[in-house]
């Protein structure tokens, strides 16, 4: 996410120990939305730094 990716595949089920697969590494579906709200800073975070980035190459183009 932070590095721009297009998708992220995240398994959320009511009750992992019951999945009949990926049940170990599945997030319940009460961490959903707090991990969407850790999508939303991260992806904050990444936009900011980018446009930081780009307005200091900006600023050094204008000087040369």
């Amino acid at each position: 996410m932070i590095a721009g990716a297009n998708m992220v595949l995240v398994d959320f089920h009511p009750n992992p120990a019951k999945a009949l697969c990926d049940g170990p590494q599945a997030l319940t579906l009460d961490e959903l939305e707090p991990y969407l709200e850790d999508v939303r800073i991260v992806r904050a975070a990444y936009e900011q730094r980018r446009a930081l980035a780009a307005h200091a190459m900006q600023a050094k183009a204008a000087v040369r």
